[in-house]
């Protein structure tokens, strides 16, 4: 016979977590660069209160344009490599080698609007052996004070190679953001559940709506 009971769980004390903090240093990030160092430190004392087996690491993002740098092609003979949009800092470890990584992170003067947090949120998700997630509760902080560009931009750049939702990090960095175009939300949110990632945005004032 059918029957209706509750059931109450929780989860067990120390649970696993991973937390991988992904910093748009573009356009100057949440005002300046103290709350950058803030909320890597607040990040690393929730963690440690939640579980003494908690793994975190760290990412940057950060726009640049060749027609911007001082010397964007020094080699002639050789062909010039693109801007580096995200770079893969710290791969998930204890929290004191993340601390003394996200203590060295600088603001960049670049002033555009942002144009690769989507290609960076997808190597993240789409890397998990370079990032060094484990089989455990996974957690992704994007901080960032900017929105993100929609799927399509790209062709205003000639790009027109859809995005193939795989990993390309070359030596931590992901270079081919000249290659393919930005992943929708839609193939993002994708690979996010394929790997049971959570995404959290911790976002400006400003940009609360945006994100919602």
């Amino acid at each position: 016979q059918a029957a209706a009971f509750n059931v109450n769980f929780q989860r067990a004390e120390g649970y696993p977590i991973d937390l991988y903090y992904l910093v748009d240093r573009s356009n100057p990030l949440l005002n300046d660069l103290f709350h950058v160092k803030k909320l890597g430190g607040n990040l690393v004392q929730a963690l440690k209160g939640i579980t003494e087996s908690g793994h975190i690491g760290l990412g940057s993002l950060i726009n640049t344009h060749p027609e911007k740098m001082q010397d964007p092609c020094p080699d002639q003979e050789k062909a010039c490599q693109p801007p580096l949009a995200f770079r893969h800092v710290v791969k998930l470890t204890d929290s004191n080698q993340f601390q003394t990584e996200v203590g060295k992170q600088l603001i960049s003067g670049h002033r555009d609007a942002p144009q690769d947090g989507l290609h960076a949120l997808m190597q993240v998700a789409a890397c998990p052996e370079e990032i060094g997630w484990r089989n455990v509760t996974r957690l992704l902080v994007f901080a960032t004070d900017n929105g993100l560009p929609f799927v399509g931009s790209g062709k205003l750049g000639t790009i027109l190679t859809l995005n193939d939702s795989r990993c390309h990090l070359e030596n931590t960095t992901y270079k081919r953001s000249n290659e393919f175009d930005r992943p929708s939300v839609r193939q993002l949110a994708h690979k996010l559940a394929e790997n049971r990632i959570q995404l959290i945005f911790a976002a400006t004032e400003r940009m609360v709506k945006t994100y919602e």
